[in-house]
């Protein structure tokens, strides 16, 4: 699911007689709300069918959620899992501080993106509010985890104020 937007998780038990109840283990910074239904079925089982609905943040991104089913008659409870795959912007942070190189030096910054999908379909440098040309060879930058870019010969013209913005399907972040 989005982050911020609600998401809902079903857990259902089949063939159950009598009816199971189910319970959810979640981390306890989820806020969530549970609704069950049991339906007895033409066989005479029971399906219990229950709903976890929550807003997921990017923090529960890959945080395991169970579901146990348990009955009357069952010794231990059956359970299910899944890992949540909650999808968000990037996250873009630069390292802190002024840099000072003597001219003709080689700067390198640095630009942390934490992002899910983690394919960016964008990462751009500006200075001073410009794009950085991509054109000229003294620019080189890559498109990781972490996005670094390098200035060669470095000159006056080079100094000012520098940040970075990450784009992928979800939407787009800058330092």
């Amino acid at each position: 699911g989005n982050e911020d937007e609600e998401m809902t998780i079903v857990c259902t038990a089949e063939g159950a007689s009598p009816a199971a109840s189910i319970d959810w283990i979640v981390t306890e910074e989820v806020i969530f709300e549970v609704e069950e239904e049991i339906q007895l079925l033409a066989d005479g089982t029971f399906e219990t069918t229950s709903r976890l609905t929550f807003t997921p943040s990017r923090e529960l991104n890959e945080l395991e959620v169970t579901c146990r089913a348990l009955n009357d008659d069952m010794v231990e409870a059956l359970e299910d899992k899944a890992e949540l795959n909650i999808l968000y912007p990037p996250i873009v942070t630069i390292e802190e501080g002024n840099k000072t190189v003597d001219t003709g030096e080689e700067l390198i910054i640095e630009c942390i993106i934490d992002a899910n999908p983690r394919n960016l379909t964008l990462v751009q440098w500006y200075h001073n509010g410009n794009a950085v040309d991509t054109n000229d060879d003294r620019y080189q930058w890559d498109t990781s985890e972490l996005a670094s870019l390098s200035i060669n010969h470095a000159e006056a013209a080079d100094s000012g104020e520098y940040y970075c913005l990450a784009e992928n399907a979800v939407g787009q972040g800058r330092s």
